[in-house]
């Protein structure tokens, strides 16, 4: 019963992740962001559970939200996710995103209008304060 519970939950997060990363990718896109552009991702975010739904140590569990503590760590899951299903972008590297933290600390959050925007090579996504 436990295993089906796992196997459950993963199916339902994997769905939801789908759905965000698709929203996500379509507001990129709408700012004619390519693969030549860097993805910083500020925040984080989770996927909404139900009481059938348990979490083990990676299945029922999202990568817009593992490494959260991590610097980078959400999103270099998230951009190795997003290859998988055939969206390229770089990752920035550590100065580009510490710089892009103390300036758009003042962003909405996702789904906000605003939460997804283009610096020239650089694309802004932020999931949550």
């Amino acid at each position: 019963m436990k295993d089906n519970r796992l196997l459950y939950s993963e199916y339902v997060v994997r769905q939801q992740e789908y759905a965000l990363t698709e929203r996500i990718i379509g507001n990129i896109e709408e700012t004619g962001a390519d693969g030549n552009c860097a993805v910083v991702i500020l925040g984080q975010w989770s996927p909404q559970y139900n009481p059938s739904m348990i979490q083990g140590e990676t299945l029922g569990r999202s990568f817009y939200e593992w490494d959260a503590e991590v610097p980078g760590g959400i999103e270099k899951r998230v951009l190795g996710y997003w290859r998988t299903l055939g969206y390229q972008y770089k990752t920035p590297g550590d100065e580009v995103r510490t710089k892009t933290i103390e300036e758009r600390a003042d962003m909405p959050a996702w789904p906000a209008e605003g939460s997804v925007v283009r610096d020239g090579n650089l694309v802004i996504v932020k999931l949550s304060n």
